[in-house]
Formats: C-alpha cells, structure tokens, sequence
C-alpha cells in the first residue's frame, strides 16, 4: 500500500542508575473536547420532562486527564538520552517499573522532557502486554509526543508539568490532546476486556498497534493517493491488510468543520474493535458499504455490529476513565443508564474560539427495534431534519433479518449484556462481558481452530453463546434476541407451511438429513449504491466443504426449484471463495477514477473473480418447476470451504410480497439430497 522511509524509533524502556541523582517529578495530562449533550423538554399532558436530543462536540473539559501508561524520554542539553520512565495511572512521572522515582543525572544543566504517545505496558507475564503508538503519518513513523525544556541545578528535586492541548493555537497546532485521547481510548478498552474476562487468556491483545493520525488530514488519501483529495469520502478505518487503525483528523487542514474522530471516542474504539476481532476472534467481512437503513452482507453486518457494541459497551462501563464528567450530565438530561449510544460528531463548537460549527447524530441501544429512532442530524442551532429509521425490525414478520442489519446486533448485544431499561435484560439475568468473549475469541468461541469458518455471522455467534451458556439461558435471553429480529433455529422454526424459508448463514451441507427448504425472493434496496439484492429474503447461503466426506467424488450440485406463489422469479447458483466480495446485479454505466458512479445503474447478469464456479443462465418454466446445474466441483481446489449462493434474480424486478419458490438441493452424481446441517 505504501512504502515507509523510516522505522519507529525504540522503544525507550532502559533504567539509568544515577546513585546521587536529581528526582524528577511532575505530570502529564492531556485536553479532550466535551461531549457536549444537547437536549429538549417534551411535554406531555402536564407533565414535562428533560430529554437528550443529541450530541456535539464542545469547548475542552474543564479538568484535564491524566496520560497513562505512556513513555517518558529525557535528554541532556547534548541531546543524549539520560533517562527513560513512564507514567502512572495518575499521569505521575515515573522510572520504568511504574512505580519508583525518576532519577535524573546530578548536573547542573539544561533538559528536554518528551512524553511519547506510546504505551509498552506489561499487565501480567511476558507475553500479555500492551504495545501500542500513536503516528502522525506513515511515510516517516514519527510519533506523535509532547516536550518540555527545564533547568536543573544538580542538587534539588525538580518538577515539571506537560499539557496536551484540544485546541489548534499557535503553540499547539498538531492538537496533540487529539493523540493522547486516542491512546486513552486504547488503553481502556483494553483495561476492560482484561478485567471482564479473567481468567481467560487475552494475549492476543499484544499483537503491536498503530494508529495513524494527524490534525486536518484525512487518511483516505492513503488509499487513494493519485484523487482530489476534495472528492474523498472522510472517514477512520481499520485496514486488514496492515493490521493498523487510521483515524481522520479532518481534511484538507480544515478541522472544524469537517469530520474528525481523535475526540470522537466512539469512532475511535469502533474501529479498534475491527482490530481486535482480526487478531483474538476471526475477520472475515470483505467490507464494503453498509448502512444502519439497510439488510446488508451478514458478514459485514457481524463485523460492524460487533465494531457498534464493543464501542458502545466500553464507553458504558469505562466513561469515568474517558470523560469523568458525562455519566452525571447524562443523569442531568434523564439518562441513567449510562452511556447506550452510537455517537458520530462532525467539526466542534468553542466558546473561547468563536466557532460553532458542532454536528452529531446518536444512536440509542436501549431503544427498542421496533421503534429504533429516525435518522436525526442536529446542527448547533438545534433544528432537526429526520428521515429513515434506524435499522427498524420486524420479528414477528421477518424473522432473523436481524443477522443482516448491524444496527440490530449492536442493540441486541447491548441488551443482553446491560440492565438498561425496559427492553434490555435485567440485572440477574444480564449475560457478562466474559460470556461474549468465550463465544467471540479464537480460543473457546466461534473462532477457534475446530469452528473456523469463512463465513462467520451474528448467526454463528449467537448460537454458540446459547452454548455456552448452557442451562443459564432463559427465556427472557430468547425474547431479548428475538425482539431484535436475531433469531437462531434453536429457539425458532424459519417455517411456512413445510418449508424451511430462512436456512440460517453459511450452515455446512450435508448428506443423510430431510429438509423442506424455500425462498422468498423481495424488491431490492435502493439505499446503497446502485441497489442491493436483498441478503435475507433474495439470497441464501450454504458452506460447500469439499474436503469432506459428504462431497467424495460429486462433480456438481443440482437444485429444482418449484414454485409456490406471487411472482415468476428467476434464480441463479453462484460459488464463492473464502473472502468474497458479493457481487451486485447492476453496473455503473459511468465512473470516475475514484469508483463513484456519474451514470446509472443498469442491471447485469454477470460475476466477480471471486465466483468459481456458477449457473446465470435464463431459465424457462418458471411459472412452474426448473432445474439448474452447477457442475465443476472436482476442477477446484479440494481443500477450501466454498459458500454456495442460492440467488433469487431481481434486478429491477417487481416482486409481489407472497413470492416464494420451494428447492431441492442434489448432489451430481448419485441424486443425493443436500441438507443444511
């Protein structure tokens, strides 16, 4: 992606011995912007009431935070390295054990301080550490720091204290608050998980971190180097490739008005859940666009989900770390569960700086799915455009489309885990943060060696977590997942009639069961780019393991489709490699260099590289009963684990709410039937 021209200076983690040496003493503490609530009274009746209406960021916290865990350099007036420390859970400077005296040579002389934004701390053995450093950009690796000059006569103790500012002044205009608050995020999240989840082993959590960011920069310009940086989407992402996080500091200087995530702490821990589920779970989304309006990829849904409720449940049990100021102003505007939301925010407003260019929209996962909220986006001034819920479910109707929304994993995960009011789980019957982790991780959850499967869902995760939690699952936990719409088979029957409508995500086919399965093809959603087939009702997915038993000496799979009623429906068979990208049934028929569409959208018949083997072909009969092949299996590679894609065509089709065609799945040769398992 890129070629670095310098490495990361080392790690500063020796102790110089200076036997009648100076004490160094002090602080180091950072700015972060307030997350500032906006709220409205509602009446209702006589009664009136205090609510939140959304979020901004605002002028800097009155009390600053301390710097923890972070490396302490000290240099001589020749620039010689003297002395390297850390500091403290109080932001106190401190040799390298954390706990003992800074010790300074006994000179009289000149010195420069430098508080490093980079944690190398060690929370138990030697291989469960945190090691983590905040860049400014990735051509040089240069770390983002804060420094002091001070003067000590050799004899005396001396102090020094170190501020990094939220503002862009002119003695601070990296906003260097803006990477220490990054490292903050960080370090909590990880505090949390390790406190939540002992004694399970989390040494995956010291894989080494780096997160590019810089004030005014928008590191999609890492991606696409050769656009107008004018036309890029401004955004923080994760990238699987590197193993790094990059977090948008603004773009073109502009920081604003523009979006930017270093004080935004939901992005930031978002994101770094991406990182997390690559290195102590398994990443198998292939990204692409999603939106919390829209069913979408349950891979990616998962993916994003899991991003929403990690973000969501740190900032909820870690906010006296993050902002000791927020859980009473949430009390103050009638929110007494803490922190329950997905929080995006857009430029700042500063009373001192004159600018009142905030934007935020919030997201609540208390709230129920049925009635998620709208899309709200409140400017400052407070007026209030709304538009499409949030990710609005229907369980009764559409069972387990949740496992296609992101918005829904995130509210149900959130639920189960927090006594958060009327519709989350109570206190007693709460499922601990632990719990998740032993059905997340790659040692005793979905991820580990035995389960691993390319195509991981929400699916996939909630029913090992019922597992797990063994005869502690109650009714009250299969309510909590079904009122988002994420139900499992073990709880629901996905039937109408005899037919099995909805088979679940990436279930393995094999030989020897019964099963009576359809397909409900539905209208495609527009809400993406071009439109979307749709993931839960248009399309449904089995993993093909050719590597067993169930596929010895078959060469194709046949599937008869017959259909039951509503619309004359064509469908197709596409075989997908581990790590697909889901091909859309429309193109673009005019781009620019950057993929944004200038044209239209038309609809094709077509495949990506990433489809091995496939039937688009048009089909006759479909009033009644036809048959496609898909044959080929004994020309690919034996070893993988394929995802069959049963595809109702639907592009620009008009498709009436009662379709449904029922199918069987065969093997070629021998007329077996295939059934999910």
């Amino acid at each position: 992606m890129y070629a670095q021209f310098a490495t990361e200076i080392p790690v500063c983690n020796q102790s110089y011995s200076y036997p009648s040496g100076v004490i160094l003493t002090g602080t180091a503490k950072f700015e972060k912007r307030e997350t500032k609530l906006i709220s409205q009274t509602v009446s209702t009746g006589a009664v009136s009431q205090i609510k939140l209406k959304s979020m901004i960021l605002g002028d800097p916290l009155s009390a600053s935070l301390p710097i923890q865990m972070a490396e302490v350099a000290v240099y001589d007036s020749n620039s010689k390295l003297v002395q390297c420390g850390i500091t403290n859970a109080l932001g106190e400077l401190k040799n390298v054990d954390s706990v003992s005296d800074l010790i300074i040579p006994n000179k009289s002389q000149s010195y420069l301080i430098r508080i490093l934004a980079r944690s190398n701390f060690r929370f138990s053995g030697p291989s469960d550490f945190l090691s983590v450093s905040v860049k400014k950009e990735i051509y040089r690796n240069r770390l983002h720091f804060i420094e002091k000059n001070f003067f000590s006569d050799g004899t005396g103790g001396v102090s020094v204290e170190l501020l990094a500012q939220a503002r862009q002044v002119s003695e601070s205009m990296d906003v260097t608050g803006g990477a220490f608050n990054i490292l903050n995020n960080i370090q909590q999240s990880y505090h949390y998980i390790k406190e939540s989840t002992l004694p399970a082993t989390t040494n995956c959590l010291s894989t080494k971190l780096n997160v590019f960011w810089q004030a005014g920069f928008n590191p999609m310009q890492y991606q696409n180097p050769d656009a107008d940086p004018t036309t890029l989407n401004n955004t923080s992402y994760f990238s699987q490739s590197t193993n790094e996080l990059f977090i948008t500091g603004g773009q073109l200087g502009d920081i604003s008005l523009a979006n930017t995530d270093h004080f935004d702490d939901f992005a930031i821990i978002h994101e770094l859940g991406h990182f997390i589920e690559k290195n102590c779970g398994q990443f198998t989304s292939a990204g692409g666009s999603h939106a919390l309006i829209a069913r979408i990829d349950p891979r990616l849904a998962w993916s994003e989900g899991w991003a929403n409720y990690f973000a969501t449940q740190v900032l909820n049990q870690r906010m006296n770390f993050l902002d000791p100021t927020l859980n009473a102003r949430l009390m103050a505007v009638n929110e007494n569960s803490g922190w329950t939301f997905f929080f995006n925010s857009s430029g700042f407003s500063d009373s001192v700086q004159g600018i009142e260019n905030g934007l935020g929209f919030i997201i609540d996962f208390k709230a129920p799915g049925t009635n998620p909220g709208e899309y709200t986006f409140n400017p400052y001034t407070g007026d209030q455009y709304t538009g499409l819920y949030f990710d609005k479910v229907r369980p009764s109707e559409y069972k387990g489309e949740g496992h296609t929304r992101e918005g829904a994993i995130s509210r149900g995960l959130f639920k189960l885990t927090n006594d958060c009011g009327s519709y989350c789980i109570s206190t007693a019957e709460k499922i601990p943060f632990s719990k998740i982790w032993q059905s997340f991780d790659r040692i005793t959850g979905m991820s580990q060696p035995s389960a691993v499967t390319p195509y991981l869902s929400s699916y996939t995760f909630l029913t090992n977590l019922k597992s797990i939690h063994g005869g502690s699952w109650i009714a009250s936990h299969d309510s909590t997942v079904a009122s988002e719409a994420l139900h499992i088979s073990t709880l629901t029957d996905f039937t109408v009639g005899l037919n099995t409508v909805w088979p679940g995500y990436g279930k393995k086919l094999v030989l020897g069961l019964t099963c009576s399965l359809a397909i409900e093809p539905r209208l495609d959603d527009p809400v993406l780019t071009g439109s979307n087939s749709d993931q839960r009702y248009s399309n449904h997915y089995y993993t093909v393991d050719l590597s067993s038993t169930d596929f010895s000496g078959q060469t194709g799979i046949k599937v008869t489709f017959t259909k039951l009623a509503g619309t004359n429906t064509d469908h197709d068979l596409l075989l997908f490699k581990p790590g697909f990208v889901y091909n859309d049934d429309y193109l673009c028929t005019q781009q620019n260099s950057n993929g944004q569409c200038l044209g239209t959208w038309t609809p094709q018949r077509a495949i990506n590289s990433d489809v091995v083997l496939w039937n688009r072909n048009v089909s006759s009969s479909l009033s009644t009963t036809y048959i496609k092949n898909l044959t080929g299996l004994n020309t690919i590679d034996s070893r993988q684990k394929y995802l069959l894609n049963i595809r109702a065509y639907t592009a620009n089709a008009i498709i009436s709410g009662d379709t449904s065609y029922s199918y069987v799945i065969k093997t070629i040769p021998g007329d077996s039937v295939l059934c999910p398992q």
